[in-house]
């Protein structure tokens, strides 16, 4: 498990120097003069190129190490059927929960995340909620990005933000309770060892 966490921890570097090329490229051409800046961009378009090819490199390394293991391949996919989570974010998942062996409930794990916030109250005194500050970051940001994809999707999660979103409900708020149903979802399947199964791609 170890190795999956360093190659998702370099992954996850070789990413943010991609995308710190890709926005300094798009800044010049937002004041590019024909010729002036030719090397400039040639180089960082090759830079992008090489990063694209070890970002690939990496995650073909996480997939045939969970391949080459068949409980971690069977929890992957199970998590992959869930609608939002993708192969990156499935691969998280296996590894900071140990394949789902160190957290038997989703809702420690949605702490773990950073997508359950507590209050912090005192007797009568009611605290704003805010996310526990061990809480993993990238773990977070990768649910919302997985939320972002299921709203996308046709199936409940998008009918249900397209409900909360008509009825004038905070968006922010929203988008947690996504978050924190697809760990749920994530949760289930790996317990029944059941796949998810969108019942809405059924619908008349």
């Amino acid at each position: 498990m170890d190795r999956i966490k360093a190659l998702l921890s370099l992954r996850e570097k070789l990413v943010r120097h991609r995308t710190a090329y890709k926005n300094g490229l798009s800044d010049l051409k937002d004041c590019y003069v024909e010729g002036e800046n030719a090397l400039i961009v040639e180089v960082q378009l090759n830079l992008i190129s090489e990063l694209d090819k070890q970002i690939q490199k990496v995650e073909d390394e996480i997939r045939m190490i969970i391949h080459s293991d068949d409980s971690l391949e069977v929890n992957y996919n199970l998590a992959k059927s869930v609608i939002g989570v993708g192969p990156i974010l499935a691969a998280y998942l296996i590894a900071f929960t140990n394949n789902f062996i160190n957290f038997d409930n989703p809702r420690s794990f949605a702490c773990f995340a950073g997508i359950a916030p507590f209050s912090e109250s005192s007797g009568k005194q009611k605290g704003n909620a805010r996310v526990h500050p061990y809480a993993n970051k990238q773990l977070k940001s990768l649910l919302n990005m997985g939320a972002m994809s299921a709203i996308r999707i046709p199936g409940e999660l998008k009918n249900y933000y397209l409900s909360r979103e008509k009825a004038g409900k905070n968006n922010m708020s929203t988008m947690n309770i996504i978050r924190n149903k697809i760990v749920f979802r994530v949760f289930a399947v790996i317990k029944r060892k059941v796949p998810y199964i969108n019942h809405s791609k059924f619908a008349a």
